[in-house]
């Protein structure tokens, strides 16, 4: 409640170098549950989950419908192999959220499946859409604009050679959802979904 109530009097002050309103119009769950109502905090859908029951979550419902599509709704900049990619390819994409998921494991003080680092890839890229995105950004450190570059798009993927490693893979793919990839997450960059 603290923290809608500091980001509904940010929003009405102002945010940014030219003070823009915002306004806060509504508020999910990780499991898509409305948290607010008009003014009014649902608290008897508030509740606390961690990555693993997101994940869990998740494969529930890839269990039951899965398009084999991964859409970026935000620009993700990856580098793959010393090279800054402009079209999506797999093995970077899990590599990118197998190293924020080792990341989170090493604060948390988890042990990782070995694994995960090793495996052959259970799908490939079919097919994909990819536009490159620039966002513009003021930076008050430098005192200057900024524009950082990214890719969207969605990727069709199918199915190739390692089934066994399929569950390990979408888990590792799901925590990214949350947990985003790439570089500029910070500024909301790298947030995909499986569908």
């Amino acid at each position: 409640n603290q923290y809608l109530q500091a980001l509904s009097m940010l929003g009405m002050s102002g945010i940014g170098r030219n003070a823009s309103r915002v306004y806060i119009f509504g508020i999910a769950g990780s499991q898509d549950q409305p948290m607010l109502e008009g003014k009014n905090i649902l608290m008897k859908n508030y509740r606390v989950d961690s990555l693993r029951e997101y994940v869990q979550y998740r494969m529930r419902q890839l269990d039951r419908q899965f398009e084999g599509k991964i859409v970026f709704y935000s620009p993700v900049t990856l580098k793959y192999q010393g090279e800054l990619l402009h079209e999506f390819q797999i093995e970077a994409l899990y590599r990118a959220a197998l190293r924020r998921v080792y990341m989170l494991n090493c604060f948390e003080g988890n042990e990782m499946d070995e694994r995960a680092y090793a495996i052959g890839l259970p799908y490939r890229i079919a097919s994909q859409r990819v536009y490159q995105e620039t966002v513009a950004r003021y930076s008050n450190h430098k005192r200057q604009k900024m524009h950082l570059n990214g890719m969207i798009g969605t990727i069709e993927l199918e199915e190739d050679g390692f089934p066994e490693n399929k569950e390990l893979f979408l888990k590792i793919m799901l925590a990214g959802e949350i947990l985003h990839i790439g570089k500029s997450t910070s500024f909301g960059f790298g947030r995909y979904r499986l569908r």
